[in-house]
Parts: C-alpha cells; sequence; structure tokens
C-alpha cells in the first residue's frame, strides 16, 4: 500500500491519478478544513475575506480546481450548467460541432430546447473520431432517425472546405454525402469573440453540458487558461 497526502492545487498528478484515473484499487480522502475541530472559526473566516473563490474551493473544501491565473471559460461551473438530457426529442434536430485533425477529431452533439423564452444548448454527448468518415459513421449509428429525417446539422471547422484529413475529397464533402446538412462560413471566427460569446452564453445560462457523457469537453472547460 501508498498513501499520498498533498493539498488539491490544479489539475496535476494528484487529480490525474486519483480523480481521473480513479479505479477499486484507489482511494481518495477529501479533509476539508472547515471540518478541522482544532481550527478557530477567525481562522476560516480570515481565509474566505483574503482569498478569491478557486483557492477556497480547493483549501476550505478539498476540491481541485484550476489555479491558473485566467480560466478561459471562466463562467463554468459543474452544478450550474448539468443537464441530465441524453436523447434528442423525436421532432429535435440534432446539432454538432466537430474539429477536424489527422487522427483524432473532436466533437459534441446536442440540442436546442426554450426556457424561460430563450434558446439553451443541451450537449449530451462527445465524440472523438479517428477521420471524418468515421464521424459520418459514428452519427449515423447514434441519431439515425433524425439523420433520416434531415434533422442532423453540422457546424465543422471551416477548414474542412479545403482539404480532407483522410481522401482527396473535402471534409465537407464527405459529410454532406454522409447525409448531413453542413453548415460552414468561409473562415472561422476570431478566437477571442467566440471565447466572449461562449462565456455570455455559460453566464446566462443557456449552455448546459451532460458531464458524465462530454468528459473531454468538461475538462477542456475547467482547465484551459490563457
Amino acid at each position: 500500500q501508498i498513501a499520498v497526502c498533498s493539498t488539491p492545487e490544479g489539475h496535476r498528478w494528484m487529480w490525474q491519478f486519483f480523480v481521473k484515473d480513479d479505479d477499486d484499487s484507489k482511494s481518495l480522502i477529501r479533509a476539508r478544513t472547515v471540518d478541522n475541530p482544532y481550527l478557530p472559526d477567525s481562522y476560516i473566516e480570515s481565509l474566505r475575506q483574503q482569498s478569491p473563490p478557486q483557492l477556497l474551493e480547493a483549501y476550505l473544501q478539498g476540491n481541485f480546481v484550476n489555479l491558473a491565473q485566467s480560466t478561459i471559460f471562466n463562467e463554468f461551473d459543474r452544478a450550474t450548467h448539468y443537464t441530465d438530457v441524453m436523447q434528442p426529442e423525436s421532432s429535435e434536430t440534432v446539432v454538432v460541432g466537430f474539429d477536424f485533425n489527422i487522427g483524432q477529431c473532436h466533437g459534441c452533439a446536442g440540442v436546442l430546447r426554450t426556457e424561460k423564452g430563450m434558446s439553451t444548448l443541451h450537449i449530451l454527448e462527445g465524440f472523438v473520431c479517428r477521420d471524418t468518415y468515421e464521424i459520418v459513421r459514428t452519427l449515423q449509428s447514434r441519431f439515425g432517425n433524425q439523420l433520416l429525417a434531415g434533422k442532423v446539422v453540422i457546424y465543422p471547422d471551416a477548414a474542412g472546405q479545403a482539404q480532407s484529413t483522410s481522401s482527396t475529397k473535402t471534409d465537407h464533402q464527405i459529410l454532406r454525402e454522409g447525409g448531413l446538412r453542413v453548415m460552414a462560413q468561409r473562415s472561422n471566427p476570431n478566437v477571442q469573440e467566440s471565447i466572449a460569446h461562449c462565456n455570455a452564453l455559460l453566464h446566462n445560462q443557456r449552455i448546459r453540458v451532460n458531464i458524465d457523457r462530454c468528459p473531454d469537453l468538461v475538462e477542456s472547460l475547467e482547465m484551459w487558461s490563457w
């Protein structure tokens, strides 16, 4: 046996070993500062007055949080932005986003639902595919009924109209031939504007994520920093 003791500072080795790669051979015990009977109340209160929320979450609650100086998607919170949606309704259109890469294409699928008079994106599943052909096969298998009804819309990387990651056809051609409705601009939008727009939607709770089915997306939302 081996015992390890540490403070939960960021998503480093401790988090990787005991949280992300958790299994039955490991046990994580969170010793919260707020549960320490030997500390005076004034000590905890002084921490609350002097420390930012992320440090308090780590040092008082014993949770692993991103302690980088500036998290990119700073509005994201697992509890606030959680959804339990796993399947689209038969009448709903599935919206998909994918980024093309050689050997590893990352994407997510979701549905738009009206809540409190506003359109809210519920991201229900994440995917990692080898190439564009596997993207098509995965979506055909996962959302076959919506695909037959023309209700799967994909918003791919704009670069996909120039070249394919796996053939002489463009990525967008492969997607269209697979029955997907492709919505793409001539060029990708400005990165900082896209990040600001995403944070605004998160702030207004117009993006929700199925935490269990989108682990890579959640990891990116929590860990990416400037």
